[in-house]
């Protein structure tokens, strides 16, 4: 993920919430689900902050941990043919 890409993840992320609050059953449902896995609830300001404080750095580390090679798993559904799967796949 590039710098650019974190960017506009951040600013779409921060405007899907801005436009929930224009709905008052969104509002209100962030509010119970704050509330019910955090024991209290974010007001817009600190969730906007928060996602501005995610840096870079800390995503690619997730990304590096979350796609690691050797935790993939490989699933399909219906035919398989062997021909069309990477060599790479054909020896696990």
């Amino acid at each position: 993920m590039t710098e650019d890409e974190l960017k506009r993840a951040k600013d779409h992320l921060k405007g899907s919430l801005m436009l929930s609050l224009e709905s008052t059953s969104s509002r209100m449902n962030r509010l119970a689900k704050h509330e019910m896995h955090h024991g209290t609830f974010l007001s817009m300001d600190a969730m906007l902050a928060a996602i501005d404080g995610v840096r870079h750095e800390e995503v690619q580390t997730l990304v590096t941990e979350l796609l690691d090679e050797d935790r993939l798993a490989l699933t399909t559904l219906g035919p398989l043919d062997r021909r069309n799967l990477p060599r790479e796949l054909l020896h696990h």
